[in-house]
């Protein structure tokens, strides 16, 4: 009998001690060329990777590619900024797009001409240029930070996205692209999005 056959009949009668015939049926034990040990559900494809009669979830193809192209978005507004921020998971890379909008602040008041009427008038007192130049000051630290988490709201990724690094410019906002690695097993788990924020009081 092989070495990794001999372990691999010890793992079993440790790990199925105790266990009904009908759930040692459930299972399938396996050993690769390298001596490690996998459990097989038969029942639902899971797969466990076995060490010192503890179990490991292994990450299947099918899992894997269920979240190729996975997008998750979210939108805010705070005063003088609009939010809008796209991610896309590719098994071990997530891409995002940030754009903040300058939003002035408008308001409506009465029509001095026509007092039953109101008028919407520009009450900024930040313009696009002056916005502009205090998000992306060099000597700022302000920046907003992605928040991945799984099903039971735990975080298993977040990633800080300086906002003085500035990538792309439009008429009226700035663009922030990128993209970084995540193993594909905490991948498979990300289930929704949120953000956190440092940005300046205007």
């Amino acid at each position: 009998m092989k070495k990794n056959t001999i372990i691999a009949t010890a793992l079993a009668l440790s790990l199925f001690t105790g266990c009904s015939d009908k759930e040692k049926e459930k299972y399938e034990l396996t050993s690769n060329a390298l001596g490690s040990t996998y459990l097989l559900d038969k029942e639902n494809g899971e797969l466990f990777y076995v060490d010192n009669k503890t179990k490991y979830k292994v990450s299947t193809e099918s899992e894997i590619k269920n979240k190729i192209g996975q997008v998750l978005s979210l939108e805010g507004t705070f005063d003088y900024i609009k939010i809008y921020l796209n991610t896309k998971i590719y098994n071990d890379r997530i891409f995002y797009n940030l754009n903040l909008e300058y939003i002035p602040l408008i308001k409506e008041v009465a029509d001095e001409a026509n007092p039953t009427k109101k008028i919407k008038v520009n009450d900024s007192k930040v313009s696009f240029d002056e916005w502009k130049k205090i998000i992306t000051n060099y000597n700022s630290n302000y920046s907003l930070t992605l928040v991945f988490r799984d099903n039971d709201n735990f975080t298993l990724v977040t990633k800080e996205i300086n906002l003085k690094n500035i990538s792309v410019n439009f008429n009226n906002g700035i663009s922030y692209e990128g993209s970084f690695l995540v193993d594909n097993s905490i991948a498979t788990k990300i289930n929704n999005l949120n953000y956190y924020y440092v940005l300046p009081n205007f």
